[in-house]
């Protein structure tokens, strides 16, 4: 499904990118109230930058079915939760 060939090391940033977001759920579980708010904020910035992701594969030539089926949903699905998304 790779148009462009395998893009290396992606694997390795996500699990990176999970291990400092639990990081900051404990910190923030431990008394942080403050940081609840950033936390939020960083989960809304995680889903926009992936409807970004997924509107540039849909403009590279991707299909919505595409998008959906690595998601595990229907091709309206994926559509639906991220055709407007747009990361700032």
């Amino acid at each position: 499904m790779n148009r462009r060939g395998k893009v290396y090391g992606n694997d390795e940033f996500a699990a990176f990118y999970r291990r400092i977001v639990r990081a900051f759920m404990r910190r923030v579980g431990d008394g942080d109230i403050e940081g609840l708010a950033e936390l939020v904020n960083l989960a809304n910035d995680a889903e926009l930058a992936a409807g970004e992701a997924a509107r540039q594969l849909v403009q590279q030539g991707y299909s919505w079915a595409d998008v959906g089926k690595v998601l595990g949903t229907s091709r309206q699905a994926a559509h639906k939760r991220f055709s407007r998304a747009v990361a700032s």
